[in-house]
């Protein structure tokens, strides 16, 4: 990939024909243009394919095609091989960036000199084919280890990473909340990561934010929080409750 282009922008992708295209458009139609866009597609079956092979004559552009899912982890980890630029951004293949994300993003880290920034958000779900807004999500000014597992609103879609710090961690496979862990692990090293204090980023809320798919997503986040970070069980309990606070405070009940 030519590295006179800034950043990567990995996007994953299982079966979201109905998104793909609008998530795919925005960040063709970003007011910054340095940036290579990998997409990595886990065998989609609903037509995915074909929308995102309409975006070949973009040189930078590049289309994997899995010959199997492998999950969701396994997606962005091999779009961390590819990454060569000096910066990461991560997209769900159902969210949404303002055209002026990556633009002030950049300027942000590099007037800074910000390893790992984020920005507010605006989650929003469909409802008779419209398009119904919540509040806007301003996670903290910025988090370190400690106040990021009791808060865990860094939004994965909203996150810009420098890759050299990213190194070879790796997003955890079979794992409900990869995002959780991988975040982790960046913070781990006593880096801290900075809040780009706009609203750049629309966060879709699907179907995956079922009851049961909550539940084992915190039981994802135990795991991390036993096993990678070595919390006492009353540390643990004490993460848990305070992120079951933060999400019914950012996404209500639904």
């Amino acid at each position: 990939m030519n590295n006179n282009f800034l950043v990567d922008i990995i996007l994953p992708n299982y079966n979201k024909k109905d998104y793909i295209k609008e998530t795919i458009d925005s960040v063709i139609y970003q007011s910054f243009e340095k940036w290579n866009l990998i997409i990595i597609d886990a065998n989609s079956s609903d037509g995915s394919q074909k929308i995102i092979e309409n975006y070949s004559k973009y040189k930078n552009i590049k289309s994997v095609f899995l010959k199997r899912n492998m999950g969701l982890s396994f997606s962005r980890n091999l779009g961390l091989r590819y990454a060569k630029n000096e910066f990461v951004a991560f997209l769900d293949s159902d969210d949404i960036w303002d055209k002026d994300k990556l633009k002030k993003q950049i300027e942000f880290m590099k007037n800074k000199g910000y390893p790992f920034s984020y920005t507010n958000y605006t989650p929003f779900y469909l409802s008779n084919n419209k398009k119904i807004f919540k509040k806007m999500v301003k996670p903290k000014t910025s988090y370190d280890l400690d106040s990021f597992v009791k808060d865990t609103s860094i939004g994965t879609s909203t996150m810009m990473i420098k890759r050299k710090i990213i190194n070879v961690k790796k997003f955890k496979k079979n794992c409900h909340n990869e995002d959780y862990d991988f975040k982790c692990k960046i913070l781990l090293k006593n880096i801290m990561a900075n809040n780009l204090d706009e609203n750049l980023t629309f966060y879709r809320i699907t179907q995956n934010a079922r009851s049961n798919y909550k539940f084992k997503s915190l039981l994802s986040i135990y795991s991390t929080n036993r096993n990678l970070l070595q919390m006492s069980l009353f540390k643990n309990l004490f993460s848990i409750f305070f992120v079951i606070i933060r999400s019914i405070i950012k996404y209500g009940y639904k």
